[in-house]
Order: structure tokens, then sequence, then C-alpha cells
């Protein structure tokens, strides 16, 4: 969480775990290698994992996005000192603005992924999201 200077008020907050990026499309080898750090033939990476991110909408103005991103990405450098790693992932919805919003914020569109869940009455429901990686 990022709280504002002296109040107890949460500005954004931000979620962070470790995860496996498997790739399911096509990706050169050269992506491949540097995910991977050695070998150009694995097609699963451990990564951290930024899996919220989000701003107080009370205190929207108060806090950029890319502000409370860098602090997410701050934790994982800790993290990064301690435990190692190479990538940083990100998944969002096919939507063009917080696509560009990432990019801004070097990250680089890898690939997509589906996810298909079915509604309580047995209707698939379909989601694309977009991969975006970061090296550190």
């Amino acid at each position: 969480m990022v709280m504002k200077k002296g109040t107890t008020n949460i500005l954004g907050y931000f979620t962070l775990t470790s995860s496996i990026l498997k790739i399911v499309e096509e990706v050169s080898k050269k992506t491949l290698k540097r995910l991977d750090g050695i070998s150009k033939d694995k097609t699963e990476f451990p990564i951290y994992l930024i899996g919220q991110l989000g701003k107080n909408d009370i205190f929207w103005n108060e806090i950029s996005g890319s502000y409370l991103l860098e602090s997410a990405i701050s934790n994982i450098y800790d993290a990064h000192e301690v435990v190692g790693g190479r990538v940083v992932l990100i998944e969002t919805l096919n939507n063009e603005k917080l696509i560009k919003f990432y990019e801004k914020n070097r990250f680089k569109q890898l690939q997509k992924r589906l996810d298909v869940k079915k509604d309580n009455i047995g209707n698939e429901i379909k989601k694309e999201y977009i991969q975006l990686i970061r090296f550190l």
C-alpha cells in the first residue's frame, strides 16, 4: 500500500507474488533466452507478478499510476536482492489505454492469454488478457 504521508489514508495499492510464466504463443528464441538467461528452448519461467494495481478514488489526483507502479517495482527489487529473478509480469485486459500505460512504463507485450470460464448457468465467458513483461 501507498499511504498519504502523516495520515492513515490509502492512496493506492498493489499485490505482488511469484509465479510461473508459460509461453503459449510463438516467441523469438532471443526473447526466450533473455527470459531464462541461459536456454532458448524453455517455455516456463519463474517471474514476479504484479497481480493488482489500483488507486483510491477519493485521492485519485494525489498519486500517479506510474508512481504506484514504480513503488511495486521497488518492492520487487528488494525481493530480487534476496532471491534473484529476471522478469516482472503484468496481465491486463486487452484495453488500449492500459496497454499504453504499461508500455510507457517500460513493459513490453509478450503474448495474449484467453481466459474461459462458465457462469452459474453454464454460459462461457471469455476474456482476453495481454501479458506484458519488464526485465529487472
